[in-house]
């Protein structure tokens, strides 16, 4: 009778182990999908911003006047001239490579 018990009670550990173990295998399953997303979405923003970056600095070699060849703007009558105009284009296509990266310099 005590043998009958104790196997009884293996069997209803097991049992409820085994629905434990399912549960837990879902949540996994519903865990990784979700990461799959995630990691989807940030290779997008990656890229995305990666690109930006790339099309700032082809710009670069564009800039030979005061005028900005994003917007147009005519420099000539700010502060700002020839040289700052490069450089700011280049600090705004590093700080796109560093926003998108995930890497800090």
């Amino acid at each position: 009778m005590k043998e009958l018990r104790r196997c009884e009670d293996l069997l209803n550990r097991d049992v409820n182990t085994s629905k434990t173990l399912s549960d837990l295998d879902e949540r996994l399953g519903v865990t990784r999908a979700r990461l799959l997303s995630l990691e989807q979405q940030i290779a997008g923003h990656f890229e995305g911003g990666g690109q930006l970056a790339q099309s700032l600095s082809a710009l670069l070699p564009h800039i030979k006047s005061e005028e900005c060849p994003v917007c147009g703007r005519d420099y000539r009558k700010s502060r700002i001239n020839h040289s700052n105009l490069i450089y700011r284009r280049q600090s705004r296509a590093r700080r796109e490579f560093w926003a998108t990266s995930g890497v800090r310099p």
